[in-house]
């Protein structure tokens, strides 16, 4: 969910701030090469390399922080407290780690299925 949540922030960004989607161009077009010049290190293939290096390169700005994005299409707080909402789940947060310990008065052991008892209005 947290995924999809990103997807659309950026797509929206892109769409609806002035020069987002050259910028989203930029962005890919860095990544596409990066990428691809990485695997041919990796694997050590000089025709791939050589086509990587033949990407001529963008220029200009790629996009914004995930987080400036949230910000540039939210004046208030909507879309930045649905992301820290959404991560509790794919992050190892106090929450993560809580849900697996069961404690009584003089011991605390560990739960082989986590057990929630936070319910997030989440989206």
């Amino acid at each position: 969910m947290r995924c999809s949540f990103e997807h659309a922030v950026e797509a929206h960004w892109c769409y609806f701030v002035e020069g987002g989607i050259e910028r989203l161009a930029v962005d890919v077009n860095r990544k596409f090469r990066r990428h691809y010049l990485q695997m041919s290190h990796y694997l050590d293939n000089e025709e791939l390399r050589g086509e990587a290096e033949a990407l001529r390169e963008r220029t200009g700005k790629g996009l914004p922080k995930f987080t400036e994005m949230m910000t540039n299409l939210d004046s208030g707080d909507f879309l930045r407290t649905s992301y820290a909402n959404l991560s509790l789940s794919v992050h190892p947060t106090h929450l993560t780690v809580s849900a697996y310990l069961a404690s009584d008065n003089s011991t605390t052991s560990l739960r082989h299925e986590a057990e929630v008892k936070v319910s997030y209005p989440t989206l």
